[in-house]
């Protein structure tokens, strides 16, 4: 039995969910690292004393990745990713002022979480699309008549079943046998009998 699949299908060199699959792991270890030594990322960029933030950006990179390891639609947790990107790159302005000696790592890092950014950005745009295609489809039916055979040979077939067994419920005529149910062999005799 075989259906048929009516809707678009766009070639994507892309693959959502590998790339959803990437960002996840890649999610959970830069998650873990500002985790374990939130200090080296508040040296690197002269923000000293915000490691706590630090922490909580790792937290919620952790919970992004494991989302998109755990999801069947990838693209919600796409969408946190990129609004995460957001919140990073705001922090890392804070550290542009000139009176840190730190700026131009921070410029660097900024550059880094831009392209970052615009990876999430097309990622959620092609696992949203992916999702939107796979519930567009509609399956197509309309070869099927719901009949073992088709609705000419079907037509009439009733009208040629033999209707003898409606009359004669007991007796199979075309046996030659007969089928009373056990216990009642000579009932109508003994019933006779007994007028």
């Amino acid at each position: 039995m075989s259906h048929h699949l009516t809707g678009s299908h766009h070639g994507n060199h892309m693959d959502p969910q590998s790339l959803a699959t990437g960002l996840g792991w890649f999610s959970i270890a830069l998650g873990v690292a500002e985790l374990v030594s939130p200090g080296s990322v508040t040296r690197t960029l002269g923000l000293r004393g915000t490691e706590p933030v630090v922490r909580a950006f790792g937290m919620r990179e952790i919970v992004t990745g494991v989302g998109l390891l755990s999801a069947r639609n990838p693209a919600p947790w796409l969408w946190a990713r990129v609004a995460g990107d957001m919140l990073d790159i705001a922090s890392a302005a804070t550290a542009m002022n000139r009176h840190n000696p730190h700026r131009n790592a921070a410029g660097v890092a900024i550059a880094s979480l831009i392209g970052v950014t615009l990876v999430d950005v097309m990622a959620a745009r092609a696992a949203q699309a992916a999702n939107h295609e796979r519930s567009s489809h509609v399956y197509d039916y309309s070869d099927r008549s719901g009949m073992p055979r088709s609705p000419s040979m079907m037509r009439g077939a009733a009208l040629d079943d033999d209707l003898t067994d409606v009359d004669h419920p007991f007796r199979d005529d075309r046996r030659g046998q007969s089928t009373e149910r056990p216990g009642t062999a000579g009932w109508g005799a003994e019933v006779t009998a007994g007028a």
